[in-house]
């Protein structure tokens, strides 16, 4: 009897992420849905070294808003998860925090501008790209909220809105061919449509605006969270080390050539993202529960996002000629070798995002900035190797290795405080049925849109197939996907 409760206490677990991660997942498919038709069309209408001017502007202005955020989002979503009560005013803390945090940056930013940047253009893009990811960061609040609650529905459609504006807004601009500045207002544009709808759902539908905040609710969540901030900065300052370098040594052509595959990547990445924002209510409440085992748990998520993320990687590997040609014309084609290399960081991106989580509810940010700063020092060490000699090709090598390292680290830390899981067990036959696809792939896939596709429905087929005759799952585990997928919800199900 206990047994049969225990089954059904798991598949209602299990329906509530798989639920949560469908939402997630189909409001990133809108996002990659926006980046497929936006950036291709912007890296052609600017070419090659206008492209990378853009991309250098980005990369400058990326640290403003895990800056204005100060790590709070996961500590929000944290708390609310564990006490809703007074959680308008705990909102209202948060959102002054983020205003005062958020000037501050601005003053900088505005300093910063005035005594290095001589070129007029790059510094009005520079600050209407800042003002831009400032409002983002208050989005971000009503995001921990609604994933606290657990409406990802609502994220959905807030995010379609904002991503049906920022598509209207970049195709409005290259249309009537109103120039570089105009590209960085459509931008400004879609945020605040953002974060007006944000506001909309959240004041509606979750919470009771009310009016006052606590001083001291500020100092907790900055207390919180700055591990997670220096650790967001770091991993920031990972992401795009590689481009202040490129523009060191090389310069802007060389820039476009490595950010036009690692924007996809890290626009693929934004799917297992959302699948692990799905699960850390999930695990912040297995954290707190004596009656529950969180090593059984994270070790079949583990599973699960490993065969989530090997064949997409394998597809873009394969397949970078094709990808690259489709989206951004043969003139970036050079770009695919950067491709292959960049597509194998998808699978170290998804476990380690999923693993930090884990540290993060088992309340060890220290040990995370630790590993992320290892990598980072890495990072730079092998760009100051390698871009001289190889350009783009070297900073996508250096991306790909550092973040092996972080990973390799990140798994020893959290074997030692959530318990050792066995390789064997999760990637072998996960690995041999990608591996037999991706032979499949091979022989199929060209340069065109049509072999592509040919060979990742192909690959897919047998990815699966090999999967379920190598019995990569569980009795268990394959009877909690059928329930996920096919149990109809009961009256008075809590959800």
């Amino acid at each position: 009897m206990n047994i049969n409760k225990k089954q059904a206490h798991s598949g209602h677990l299990i329906n509530r992420m798989a639920r949560n991660s469908v939402f997630l997942i189909l409001s990133r498919i809108t996002d990659m849905a926006a980046f497929f038709i936006t950036t291709p069309i912007i890296a052609r209408y600017l070419g090659m070294n206008a492209f990378g001017e853009y991309a250098l502007v980005m990369a400058i202005t990326i640290f403003v808003k895990p800056l204005a955020e100060f790590g709070s989002e996961s500590i929000i979503c944290l708390d609310l998860v564990k006490n809703k009560t007074g959680a308008s005013e705990y909102v209202n803390a948060a959102f002054i925090a983020r205003a005062l945090m958020s000037g501050f940056i601005m003053i900088i930013i505005y300093l910063f501008v005035g005594l290095v940047v001589s070129d007029g253009v790059f510094k009005h893009a520079i600050l209407i790209s800042a003002v831009t990811d400032i409002s983002l960061s208050f989005c971000a609040i009503f995001l921990a909220v609604i994933r606290a609650y657990e409406r990802m529905e609502y994220e959905l459609l807030c995010n379609f809105f904002y991503q049906l504006a920022n598509i209207a807004g970049i195709t409005a601009v290259i249309f009537l061919d109103l120039g570089f500045i105009s590209l960085f207002y459509a931008r400004l544009f879609s945020a605040l449509i953002f974060l007006v709808f944000l506001l909309l759902f959240v004041f509606k539908y979750l919470l009771s605006f009310r009016k006052g905040f606590d001083w001291h609710v500020i100092k907790f969540i900055y207390k919180e969270a700055s591990p997670l901030a220096i650790f967001t900065l770091l991993i920031t300052a990972s992401s795009k080390i590689d481009v202040f370098f490129l523009n060191y040594f090389k310069g802007p052509a060389d820039i476009a050539l490595f950010e036009a595959p690692n924007r996809l990547i890290t626009q693929l990445q934004f799917i297992p993202f959302s699948i692990n924002a799905s699960m850390f209510p999930f695990f912040a409440r297995v954290s707190e529960d004596p009656n529950e085992s969180l090593h059984i748990y994270y070790g079949r998520a583990v599973k699960f996002l490993y065969i989530f993320s090997i064949f997409p990687a394998m597809l873009s590997f394969l397949g970078s000629e094709a990808i690259i040609n489709l989206l951004f014309g043969e003139k970036f084609l050079l770009s695919s070798v950067a491709l292959r290399i960049l597509s194998w960081s998808f699978i170290i991106f998804t476990l380690n995002h999923f693993l930090h989580n884990i540290l993060i509810v088992l309340g060890r940010q220290r040990v995370i900035i630790i590993i992320v700063g290892i990598s980072f020092l890495f990072n730079i060490l092998l760009d100051l190797l390698l871009i001289p000699y190889y350009g783009y090709i070297g900073a996508s090598i250096a991306t790909l290795v550092s973040s092996f390292i972080s990973f390799i680290i990140t798994v020893f830390c959290t074997s030692r405080y959530a318990g050792r899981l066995s390789a064997v067990n999760i990637l072998v036959k996960p690995s041999i049925s990608a591996l037999l696809a991706g032979i499949a792939c091979y022989f199929i896939i060209t340069k065109s849109f049509v072999s592509l596709l040919a060979g990742a429905f192909l690959g897919l087929t047998i990815y699966i197939l090999m999967l379920l005759v190598l019995k990569a799952f569980e009795k268990n585990e394959l009877t909690l996907i059928k329930e996920a997928i096919f149990r109809k919800k009961k009256k008075g199900t809590v959800c």
